[in-house]
């Protein structure tokens, strides 16, 4: 089961750098808009290797980077709809809406993270 969970939110963490985060009108803008988007690739990057790897120290980077990802997510919800962040002149006029990037990373914090909590041994890759 914690395999299943591991690849549940490896695939969702990578899933959520290839999809749109947030709309404008049919401007589809994905996490690499975002300031700081950098530090939210990384922690992806680290929570995918780290919850396959058994150290002690692996853990707690995952474990970090997890908290990572879902620090970055929270505060892009809180912040998506101000177009400064992804426009530098003139903003269209509509109503931002969600894209699905954000949810994929929240998913992969909450399979992931428990995989790195509960570590009783090293997983092997899927």
């Amino acid at each position: 089961m914690r395999k299943v969970s591991a690849s549940v939110g490896i695939v969702a963490a990578l899933a959520s750098l290839v999809v749109p985060w947030v709309y404008y009108g049919d401007i589809g803008f994905y996490v690499y808009s975002a300031l700081v988007a950098s530090i939210y690739v990384c922690a992806v990057a680290l929570l995918c290797v780290c919850t396959f790897l058994g150290s002690r120290l692996a853990q707690v980077v995952g474990v970090g980077a997890g908290l990572a990802v879902v620090g970055f997510t929270v505060s892009f919800l809180f912040s998506y709809n101000d177009p400064s962040v992804f426009f530098d002149g003139p903003v269209p006029a509509v109503i931002p809406h969600l894209g699905v990037g954000p949810f994929l990373a929240l998913l992969s914090a909450a399979f992931a993270l428990p995989v790195l909590l509960r570590r009783g041994g090293k997983l092997s890759p899927p």
